[in-house]
């Protein structure tokens, strides 16, 4: 159920493989739960210039070398100051540029700034009896545990990161485009910030995506096109931000969706008539945007009592009802299960 974060990789004894760089620092703030793959005979010569050499193919050059973008406090910090002080060449899957990656995430959102479990901000504490970043381990970020480590984060058997949940920890900044690196992603929950910029269009990348959780945050643009074509997710909770432009017909791809939250925003146009196949949406949520026109008779079609053959069926729909909007199908049937005025 944890996606192999209860299990060492190395619990098996077999150190004749794989071990954890000879200078990594093993001093956890929660115990060493999982330990970097890496070949121990394999040797870095010129490590600074390797690692720029495979980060480039990641992030923008320039930016790496600017010490004023988060792009080059990340390459900073994982050959000046990570205490792994890995090698690329040396690291096993995913983990180089995921360690990396994680890292620019952590500067991206001013981790520095972070009220708990940034390096910054002192040890990790347990508020209100739950862990940390509500998910996963509870090291400080930047530390020198595995960043699967790193509250909030869970990662499968291949330590590669299939879940980051951090919520009301005062972030801020934005969310790199370089997300799209955390290949094998699931699940981000990031709740209750300041997160700013635009939703990046990278996301389109993370083809294993089931949640998107990013409310009550300062996101504005509209919604990358790529979103569309995430066919395995289940939840988007979007509400509360500032985000523009209309929805897209190509929603009716997303046939898992279960779940639809982009309330308060600033969304316009008419809502596509394109949800027949969402058989297993449950909860649709639309109030206070700038939407025009009426309910789709498509949306109307998934609710109790109108769709009796469906196994599972759409039991909350909100929106607006004003001059702009009606919540009456083309039937004149009022479809929604709360109107606001």
């Amino acid at each position: 159920g944890d996606d192999g974060n209860d299990s060492d990789p190395d619990a098996t004894g077999n150190t004749s493989t794989f071990t954890v760089s000879p200078n990594a620092n093993l001093k956890s703030d929660a115990g060493l739960i999982h330990m970097q793959k890496v070949n121990p005979q394999c040797a870095c010569e010129n490590r600074e210039d390797e690692i720029r050499d495979v980060l480039s193919e990641v992030s923008n050059p320039w930016k790496l070398s600017n010490m004023n973008t988060a792009q080059g406090k990340a390459f900073n910090w994982i050959v000046n100051i990570d205490p792994l002080q890995l090698c690329p060449k040396c690291v096993i899957g995913c983990q180089f540029i995921q360690r990396y990656t994680m890292a620019l995430f952590y500067y991206s959102t001013k981790g520095e700034g972070w009220s708990n479990c940034g390096d910054q901000s002192g040890d990790c504490v347990h508020i209100d009896g739950k862990v940390p970043c509500n998910s996963g381990r509870s090291s400080r970020w930047l530390s020198g545990d595995n960043e699967c480590d790193w509250c909030g984060n869970t990662c499968n058997d291949d330590l590669c990161v299939t879940k980051i949940q951090i919520e009301s920890n005062n972030q801020t900044g934005t969310i790199p485009n370089e997300i799209s690196k955390f290949t094998k992603l699931e699940d981000i929950r990031l709740e209750k910030g300041n997160i700013g910029g635009t939703i990046p269009t990278t996301i389109g990348d993370l083809v294993h995506l089931e949640f998107l959780d990013l409310d009550f945050q300062d996101l504005t643009g509209a919604l990358p096109t790529g979103l569309w074509g995430l066919t395995n997710l289940i939840t988007i909770d979007l509400n509360n931000n500032m985000l523009t432009g209309s929805i897209s017909p190509s929603i009716g791809n997303l046939l898992n969706l279960r779940f639809l939250q982009i309330s308060q925003n600033n969304f316009i146009g008419t809502i596509p008539d394109n949800w027949l196949n969402l058989t297993r949406l449950r909860r649709a949520f639309f109030e206070n945007n700038s939407f025009s026109g009426s309910m789709p008779a498509s949306i109307c079609g998934l609710r109790p009592g109108i769709a009796p053959l469906l196994d599972e069926e759409l039991i909350t729909l909100r929106a607006d009802c004003n001059s702009l909007f009606s919540c009456l199908d083309t039937f004149d049937v009022q479809c929604c299960t709360e109107c606001l005025g």
